[in-house]
């Protein structure tokens, strides 16, 4: 990929399979922190912002790994508890009804909350799970999934930010 192509790309995973092996733990996780960041207002659950917190001191070597695991742990149950499949909210919703998207965006950001801690040697999949996650879930509380493309766009201006 040529430069030009670089800062024209807005596909997370062709993005982060370039720099995989190259960027370092801490810029991997830096980009899921940037992405949770983006969806802030949107963090309601207490967990989540503390996971995403932990995550960026972890990064910076100001957090260990007991407390990253411990962040991701309670976060974790945070997306479990919003997944609106097993609370069955979709049996009662259309597709595209507003409170499906807004159930889904909910449990989305929790499932980027979750990802950003996971542990230190898959920082690849911390960011790819987080960008994607965040993505889907900006998509989903505009009420327009087709939005989606967009969201990965502005990420991806975050991640060229973080890794150059």
């Amino acid at each position: 990929m040529t430069e030009a192509e670089w800062l024209a790309a807005t596909d997370p995973w062709t993005m982060l399979k370039l720099v995989e092996g190259k960027a370092s733990l801490r810029k991997l996780r830096l980009v899921a922190v940037a992405c949770c960041l983006q969806a802030w207002r949107f963090l309601s659950e207490r967990p989540g912002r503390i996971a995403v917190g932990v995550a960026e001191r972890f990064a910076d070597g100001a957090a260990g790994e007991d407390e990253l695991q411990k962040a991701q742990t309670d976060a974790q149950i945070v997306k479990d508890e919003t997944n609106p499949i097993r609370r069955h909210e979709f049996l009662r919703m259309a597709w595209d009804d507003p409170r499906a998207l807004q159930a889904e965006a909910t449990h989305y950001f929790a499932s980027a909350c979750a990802s950003v801690a996971y542990p230190a040697d898959i920082a690849f999949a911390v960011a790819a799970e987080a960008w994607s996650n965040v993505s889907l879930g900006l998509a989903m509380t505009s009420k327009n999934k087709a939005a989606h493309a967009t969201e990965d766009s502005v990420l991806a201006g975050l991640a060229r930010d973080v890794l150059r």
